[in-house]
């Protein structure tokens, strides 16, 4: 009898997982993947706009991926993964400079004073005391890079893109979010972009040639062809154990992502394993019989970052020749443009563009809750004050809401965290994964690696290594975001 396992998700961590379980045991089981969505690829997808491809936000595949990884990502895309320099700015003072940072722009656009201070702060770091307990992402990044750096940039950017205060911030986020976070690594940074220094592939990245989403439904394709079902428009409402002691999977399959409510129910039961790639407090959420009290309190501790994604369909062959500007101050409500067409390094459609806005926010709030209209005045107005105004004729914008983006990680989540990860050591066929599913701010190439590793996990026989699956999450826990 064929073994049996359900998959929660159709991002890349999931797609990845399922094509490497079915090419190493296609023969042995039945493999479904279900994902909520009308579309595979998650927060990573892509989607078609009058022949302009556009991402959910700016992504991209960067050369630190996993050699193993990235030799299949070639095999599955050939030449349709581009290779590609990156060219990006990022607003500081008033003025865009060159991002990556650049030692030679830094020091020609940046005032002085800033330079000076940033001197200063690392000379004067050698005579301060040293702390005994860093807590804070606040304390943390003052002691590693001091003020100057720290009030200019990381704060004011922190509290865009979580929505907190640095002081109420884990230090954990300094230490898997911000790659550069002491002199030593920030001057070794900007030695490695100077002539003769910097590495082969430093500077450039990997792009799918039909959008970042590609990558996941070059996936799906592979599945479907060695006989897996990826299961579109499909909610879980629950899961528990059937008569037998095996896992089942309540769901609801929507006619589309649009229509939350309505649809057939199905399950799929007689389950060896799930494993999910949804955010963790979900996934304890459908458990059923309900966990205790104290878990159900501990998840409501385990928050997510949402966005909010504004486009505009200008008319225009192009809006700028970069791919994407970083705006980290408080002028501004997003945080990144980008535009896709410098991606993949197209000219076509002729005299049609797009770009993307990515706004950070909190489920309900203002700026989720704000009309496109008012988005798009006071977009425009930002823009303009930020000297990258929108003068190409308007043909066509639109958002997007996406609400589990940003793990947050406030002071004390580590406890709350372990509460629940522990709880599901109860459910030992049951294994989470992926940036949702372990709670961990990431890059693509990271959720993928944590998919082929999990692979790994499941051994001959259908037995799932629990020791060498945690000795990977201590790895994972290592992982840093690549900018």
């Amino acid at each position: 009898m064929k073994k049996r396992i359900a998959i929660l998700g159709g991002g890349p961590a999931g797609l990845a997982l399922a094509r490497m379980i079915l090419r190493d045991h296609k023969s042995e089981i039945d493999l479904w993947v279900l994902e909520k969505r009308d579309y595979v690829g998650g927060l990573a997808a892509s989607f078609d706009y009058k022949g302009l491809i556009f991402d959910f936000g700016s992504h991209r595949l960067h050369p630190a991926t996993n050699p193993t990884i990235l030799k299949d990502m070639k095999a599955l895309l050939g030449q349709d993964l581009l290779d590609r320099p990156r060219n990006g700015r990022i607003r500081l003072f008033n003025k865009f400079v060159k991002f990556p940072l650049d030692p030679f722009n830094l020091a020609l656009n940046l005032p002085s004073s800033f330079v000076a201070g940033i001197l200063y702060d690392g000379v004067s770091k050698r005579f301060r005391r040293q702390p005994t307990n860093l807590d804070s992402f606040a304390e943390f990044l003052l002691h590693g890079l001091g003020a100057t750096v720290c009030h200019n940039f990381y704060f004011p950017y922190a509290r865009k893109l979580w929505g907190i205060d640095p002081e109420k911030i884990s230090v954990e986020q300094a230490e898997r979010r911000v790659s550069a976070n002491n002199f030593g690594k920030i001057f070794k940074k900007l030695l490695s972009k100077l002539p003769g220094v910097s590495k082969s592939k430093s500077g450039r990245f990997f792009y799918p040639r039909k959008g970042f989403g590609q990558i996941s439904e070059v996936l799906a394709s592979e599945i479907r062809k060695m006989d897996g079902h990826i299961l579109l428009s499909s909610s879980v409402n629950r899961i528990f154990r059937d008569d037998a002691g095996k896992l089942a999977v309540i769901f609801r399959q929507d006619p589309s992502d649009h229509q939350p409510v309505g649809g057939d129910v199905e399950q799929i039961d007689h389950l060896d394993f799930v494993f999910s790639t949804i955010p963790i407090n979900n996934l304890i959420e459908y458990l059923q019989p309900s966990p205790p009290e104290s878990i159900l309190s501990a998840l409501k501790e385990i928050n997510y970052r949402a966005m909010v994604l504004f486009y505009f369909i200008l008319k225009a062959n192009q809006f700028t020749p970069f791919d994407a500007h970083y705006f980290p101050g408080p002028d501004e409500i997003f945080s990144r443009l980008s535009e896709n067409k410098n991606y993949y390094n197209s000219r076509k459609p002729e005299d049609m563009t797009g770009i993307c806005m990515e706004i950070p926010c909190a489920v309900g709030d203002a700026v989720w809750s704000s009309s496109d209209d008012k988005l798009e005045r006071q977009i425009l107005q930002q823009l303009a004050r930020a000297q990258l105004p929108i003068t190409a004729e308007i043909e066509a914008s639109f958002s997007r809401r996406l609400e589990n983006v940003y793990p947050i990680y406030n002071i004390g989540y580590e406890q709350d965290y372990k509460m629940a990860s522990d709880y599901l050591i109860s459910w030992p066929d049951i294994i989470s994964l992926g940036r949702q599913g372990l709670f961990m701010h990431n890059n693509t190439h990271h959720s993928m690696e944590m998919a082929y590793r999990a692979a790994e996990c499941l051994k001959p026989g259908f037995i799932w290594d629990h020791q060498r699956w945690q000795g990977y999450l201590k790895e994972f826990a290592t992982f840093t975001v690549e900018d």
